[in-house]
């Protein structure tokens, strides 16, 4: 640097430490520390001879070392103490899920529950949708697990065969009625709202017609805890799964969807179309799952609730389940080819970009 340049600064620097001194009433140490540091910012100053030099290269020695008044430190000493592990497993549950950010997804922090035991308000609600079940609803309820974590919330989607009332004979916690039929999406949709409106942390889905074993959301909870996952997706296929009862060729139809869909969603899924699910309620908060659109009133929206949340990055597993089918009472409500398209549209249309 040229002398003029240091002779300029020279004379600057002073005025700067009069001006720092009255202004923000520092201590004169602290006032010394911003001289010195506004010193090293002047390229070669600090080599140059004279005292601005001597004084910019080493410090007064009776000079004491203060903190630096930053004003973000002092925000993190003012914070809570983060609890340890230890504190937070010892937690019990608290209120439901909070909603989540309109611009960022707000993941909800994991607080373990003891396994099997009785707490004061159900965790899961398990949804439950039934069109025309009467001598089935009742045999799905008997079976849920009761440990108290668990409630059923069933959904007669215009039933005429007396659902409604078999499942309030068998201790359903809630049934809601629909006056016609609208869909098996728009009852899983109906139950789920309120399942979160009764304040339950989790969600659930067994289907209706006593094809799944809902004695297996115990261990399913269990799972989902224990990882710390966001959504457990049932399966038959993976070990300690099973199938009980003749397909009628539909082992074939399940496995290549379950194909199509982990290639378009980039993760594998090995039963993409069972409906036995159980996952955090704070996923539906997401802003960007939206369950109101009126293409998902039928079997598209347990595929596209899949495909959301390993898209959005929620952290997905699978657990072992049961399927069972009864011949003599029938396989499935699905027509054909029409509702076969519904299951594999959501993920295709989202991978595309032409469905959000």
């Amino acid at each position: 640097m040229s002398q003029p340049w240091a002779s300029w600064v020279e004379f600057a620097l002073p005025e700067v430490r009069t001006f720092v001194d009255s202004r923000f009433e520092v201590a004169p140490e602290a006032a010394w520390e911003d001289y010195v540091a506004i010193a090293a910012v002047v390229p070669g100053l600090a080599g140059t001879p004279g005292p601005l030099g001597d004084r910019a290269r080493h410090r007064r020695p009776n000079a004491r070392a203060e903190p630096r008044r930053c004003p973000r430190r002092l925000a993190r000493l003012a914070a809570p103490r983060r609890r340890s592990s230890l504190e937070r497993r010892r937690l019990r549950p608290a209120q439901p899920v909070g909603v989540a950010d309109s611009t960022q997804r707000q993941r909800t922090r994991w607080i373990p529950y003891p396994r099997s035991v009785d707490t004061p308000q159900p965790l899961v609600a398990v949804v439950i949708p039934a069109l025309n079940e009467a001598g089935k609803i009742g045999r799905v309820l008997d079976k849920l697990p009761r440990d108290g974590r668990f409630e059923a919330i069933v959904v007669d989607d215009g039933s005429t065969d007396g659902t409604g009332d078999e499942a309030r004979a068998h201790g359903a916690a809630l049934v809601i009625r629909h006056d016609r039929r609208m869909g098996v999406g728009a009852a899983i949709r109906d139950g789920w709202r309120a399942g979160i409106a009764r304040g339950r942390p989790y969600l659930a889905l067994v289907s209706g017609d006593d094809q799944h074993e809902p004695a297996e959301l115990a261990p399913a909870l269990d799972a989902l805890l224990a990882s710390g996952a966001d959504y457990a997706q049932g399966s038959r296929w993976i070990a300690g799964g099973r199938v009980e009862g003749p397909t009628g060729g539909r082992a074939i139809g399940t496995r290549l969807y379950s194909v199509v869909f982990s290639l378009l969603v980039f993760r594998r899924i090995t039963d993409a179309t069972n409906g036995f699910r159980l996952f955090r309620s704070s996923l539906l908060a997401d802003p960007a799952i939206d369950l109101d659109q009126p293409w998902l009133d039928s079997y598209d929206l347990e595929p596209y609730v899949l495909y959301k949340a390993i898209g959005r990055g929620y952290r997905v597993i699978e657990v072992p389940c049961t399927v069972r089918y009864h011949p003599r009472e029938g396989y499935t409500k699905m027509r054909g080819l029409r509702d076969w398209w519904r299951l594999f549209r959501p993920a295709l249309l989202l991978r595309t970009g032409l469905k959000r």
